[in-house]
């Protein structure tokens, strides 16, 4: 598991850990999952095996990549508006996606550049 992964999975079983009121024993008891592994993705001091993510991510109730998703400038992948545009994208026809795709792009230029959008 990269760096970054083990920084994303320790920060989402972070958040959802404080979400719930759960302890890192609460985890693992509910998952299955020993408490030093629990501990060790918390703390980033191993690899986690997806299994284990996986595990984890059932006790709590979402998918495995959900605890695998980095957070982007503060917006975890997590999020239910991120969930529901998931699900959208994932319904919609190949023209549908394709103007999806279109509109975000269009929207992350627009505020990277700080110019201004256009009006129709």
């Amino acid at each position: 598991m990269s760096d970054s992964a083990r920084q994303a999975l320790a920060d989402n079983l972070k958040k959802r850990l404080a979400e719930r009121g759960w302890s890192e024993s609460e985890l693992s008891r509910r998952s299955g999952v020993s408490q030093k592994a629990v501990n060790n993705a918390v703390q980033q001091r191993a690899s986690t095996q997806l299994d284990t993510a996986d595990a984890m991510a059932k006790a709590l109730g979402i998918n495995c990549w959900q605890l695998l998703a980095p957070s982007n400038a503060g917006t975890s992948y997590a999020e239910p508006e991120v969930l529901r545009l998931i699900a959208n994208f994932t319904r919609a026809s190949d023209a549908g996606r394709n103007w999806i795709e279109q509109v975000a792009e269009r929207e992350a230029h627009y505020n990277a550049t700080g110019t201004n959008k256009p009006t129709d």
